[in-house]
């Protein structure tokens, strides 16, 4: 009996290996890929959150800029108010602080640096 056991088990395997060999070397497309792809759509919550996202990045950029600006300004001011309190005190021909820069001055700080270095 385990030999005609053997030898029908030995027949399902060859069975099961010759319908393996019949199937097409190109593989059959799955169903998965058969359906058209659907677009992502946004609901409705989360193309809120999009929109209040939006909302509150802007007014950051907004609070910033106006930030910068008032900085500025107030930098503006505070180097006009240390140039009249230097008119007030010195003569602005003595005071360097209130010469006007002519040309390139990294070049004639550069240039100055090489006079001193060569005089010593």
């Amino acid at each position: 009996a385990s030999a005609s056991a053997s030898a029908s088990a030995s027949a399902v395997g060859s069975a099961a290996l010759s319908a393996a060999d019949s199937k097409p070397a190109s593989p059959t497309p799955s169903k998965k890929d058969d359906k058209p792809k659907k677009k992502k759509v946004m609901t409705k919550a989360a193309a809120s959150l999009v929109q209040r996202w939006n909302t509150v990045k802007e007014e950051v950029k907004k609070a910033v800029r106006n930030e910068e600006e008032r900085r500025d300004g107030k930098r503006k001011r505070e180097l006009e108010l240390f140039k009249e309190v230097l008119l007030a005190v010195d003569d602005p021909e003595d005071n360097p602080n209130l010469e006007e820069v002519a040309g390139d001055w990294e070049e004639k700080l550069a240039r100055l640096r090489r006079q001193r270095e060569d005089d010593e």
